[in-house]
């Protein structure tokens, strides 16, 4: 990790994704809509927010707001975009940059693709009161002697 360059070369061949963060009101109270990913993904069964690879000549923004509107059914006034949250840097040469906004539609007549095999709502008020168990775990890295470390 000694020699890691940060430069347009690397970020080139980073694999560029976007997710969506949508927020919807049920009952006067705002909760996180949750995707639970189909068979027919590389992901299947797994619990993600909308979104997917950013195309050529598209924004991230664009790519998450894109994704979330395909995965969920939505026309362009189903949906607004709120700001921008967060990125991750993968080992994996990945780029995730996560973006949140509002579902203008009931929570009842969202319908989903076929990238998706249902979908469910967490109440930001329960998040706010349950915060997550964190654990640590120690990584013991057990390297060979003629391990080239340069």
């Amino acid at each position: 990790m000694k020699n890691l360059q940060v430069d347009e070369k690397f970020y080139k061949k980073l694999s560029k994704y976007a997710v969506f963060i949508p927020i919807i009101n049920i009952d006067g109270k705002d909760h996180i809509l949750f995707e639970v990913r189909s068979d027919i993904v590389s992901q299947k069964g797994e619990v993600s927010f909308p979104g997917g690879g950013v195309n050529e000549g598209e924004s991230f923004e664009m790519a998450a707001i894109r994704e979330c509107r395909e995965e969920l059914n939505l026309g362009e006034k189903d949906i607004s975009l709120k700001g921008y949250s967060s990125m991750i840097l993968s080992s994996s040469e990945r780029i995730i940059k996560a973006y949140f906004g509002r579902i203008n539609k009931k929570f009842e007549h969202i319908s989903y693709n076929v990238e998706v095999s249902s979908i469910f709502t967490v109440s930001l008020d329960y998040l706010k009161n349950n915060p997550p168990k964190k654990y640590r775990a120690k990584l013991l890295m057990d390297l060979p002697d003629d391990f080239p470390f340069e």
